[in-house]
């Protein structure tokens, strides 16, 4: 689980994005106070990115933008904006706590069969790939297979 009070935004408009920035130390305190561990913000349509895989695979609450315009940021309003039904499993995973969809399973990478950001714009790196295994709980071993 991530740090109390996080904020990430993914896929949002510009107007959104520099709400955030200019109001993450208020929307940050207000969650820590509500012991909210993490929120994603997310913009129309949703996107699966890798943002949002990570806040998903930690558990944190995904939600959609409204919720930073007419909920003024109350954490008491997540519930009504959770991006639920738009985005399976992030409701499952946050209320078992996160971190645990592949908890006990090992996986290895080999690197070479990554696509990487330069071959294809959808393609995620092995770095990533990794870190997103991980925080949803499996062991990972990246290298090169002989």
């Amino acid at each position: 689980m991530a740090a109390l009070g996080m904020v990430e935004c993914t896929n949002v408009d510009a107007r959104t994005r520099l709400f955030v920035e200019h109001h993450r130390v208020s929307i940050s305190r207000a969650l820590a106070a509500a012991t909210v561990p993490a929120v994603c913000i997310s913009g129309n349509p949703v996107r699966r990115t890798v943002k949002l895989l990570l806040s998903v695979a930690t558990g944190s609450w995904v939600v959609n933008e409204d919720w930073l315009h007419a909920g003024a940021m109350d954490p008491r309003a997540l519930p009504e904006y959770e991006l639920a039904s738009s985005v399976p499993g992030c409701r499952v995973a946050r209320l078992a706590g996160g971190g645990k969809a592949l908890a006990g399973l090992h996986v290895a990478i080999d690197e070479r069969g990554m696509g990487g950001r330069g071959q294809d714009a959808s393609a995620i790196t092995a770095a990533e790939l990794a870190r997103l295994l991980l925080a949803a709980g499996a062991a990972v071993d990246v290298g090169r297979a002989s």
